[in-house]
């Protein structure tokens, strides 16, 4: 399958400004092939915050995996999980009956603090990259924000009407995009202050995902579709149908190529950015898929539901092993900054906590 392309013109002395009329060219099945320019932006990038492979991930072996720890402090389904940057901490939010965050020492698998995030279920949570702040949101109206280190309640964004499904946040902790059923509003997450809604009432977003340059940002609803948004300008670049049930999951890949799509369909699959292809579909779940989560060294992804937890081979799409123990919906998954771990949330109100083994070094005889 191949995706339409359509022309577009693209401003090279702005980088990244769209065609105004691009938006008015967008066919129902065609993906606009992004531009490179756009693509390969990246004005917040430094030395010290560059998209670096972990190099401990070489020799994992995700066939053979070691439980770690099975937390079991919640009293409600798992809905959403995060590590904090360094990865020594993972936090974990509850559903309607325990609407609170946990946070997890992964050094021991003892909770080390709790907050109640909301008055009803928390539908995300996240660290922001430069781990100084926690986002929540929720079934309320409400994003909550709180403090990294100390993990105090620091401020709360209000616009939205309730129904907040997904959040995201861009590389340089600066901004803040929430995804609700009442459309996409972003956010200073700095000076915790609004800055436009991109687009309102009538047009629900069921989850988002955040281009590694910062202002290219993912979006999709129910019907299976998948829209692409320049936070810079605030405009459409195109939009395309990868699947006919409800977006489940958006994962762009660190080297902001392609882009990873998930829906309660039963199928993932991977596109390519730059010539609209689809590259990889992954098949094999039998239900519905809930969450999906790609390793940071691009190398695993994972993907759970009501099936159970599958860990696949991201560059043949091979299916490397199904995790045992997971018979009840599984509503969240999260791997650890070096690609080491993978935490696991479900209707069971237990986290799983799972850790590749390392590979033997093969000898090599130089007889």
């Amino acid at each position: 399958m191949k995706l339409k392309l359509i022309t577009s013109s693209v401003a090279l002395s702005l980088l990244m400004a769209i065609a105004p009329n691009c938006q008015n060219k967008i066919q129902a099945q065609g993906l606009v092939p992004v531009p490179k320019e756009i693509l390969e932006y990246r004005d917040f990038l430094t030395p010290q915050n560059t998209f670096d492979v972990p190099s401990s991930s070489e020799n994992l072996n995700w066939e053979n995996l070691a439980l770690l720890y099975s937390l079991e402090n919640h009293q409600a389904p798992v809905v959403s999980l995060a590590f904090n940057p360094q990865g020594d901490i993972l936090v974990s939010s509850g559903s309607t009956n325990d609407p609170s965050m946990r946070f997890w020492a992964m050094t021991t698998g003892k909770q080390i603090d709790s907050q109640r995030a909301h008055a009803t279920r928390v539908m995300a949570v996240a660290y922001s990259p430069d781990g100084t702040s926690i986002v929540s949101a929720g079934q309320g109206a409400g994003i909550n924000l709180w403090d990294g280190n100390n993990r105090e309640y620091r401020a709360t964004f209000l616009l939205h009407a309730n129904n907040i499904m997904d959040i995201a946040i861009s590389p340089d902790s600066s901004t803040l995009v929430s995804g609700a059923l009442d459309g996409i509003r972003v956010w200073n997450l700095k000076y915790a202050r609004p800055v436009f809604t991109l687009i309102g009432v009538g047009n629900p977003s069921y989850a988002l995902g955040m281009h590694p340059n910062g202002y290219l940002i993912a979006s999709g609803n129910r019907e299976g579709k998948v829209s692409f948004w320049n936070l810079r300008t605030a405009e459409l670049i195109s939009e395309f149908s990868p699947h006919k049930a409800e977006i489940q999951g958006l994962i762009f890949t660190p080297d902001g190529r392609r882009i990873i799509t998930s829906s309660t369909e039963k199928t993932i699959k991977i596109w390519d950015l730059t010539t609209g292809e689809l590259v990889r579909e992954f098949t094999g779940h039998r239900d519905d898929i809930h969450t999906i989560a790609l390793s940071p060294d691009s190398k695993i992804l994972a993907s759970g539901g009501k099936d159970g937890v599958r860990i696949w081979e991201v560059a043949t799409g091979e299916l490397i092993t199904l995790i045992p123990g997971n018979s009840d919906w599984v509503e969240s998954l999260a791997f650890s900054p070096d690609s080491t771990i993978l935490a696991i949330g479900s209707y069971s109100t237990k986290i799983q906590v799972w850790k590749a083994t390392t590979r033997e070094p093969v000898a090599v005889n130089n007889q």
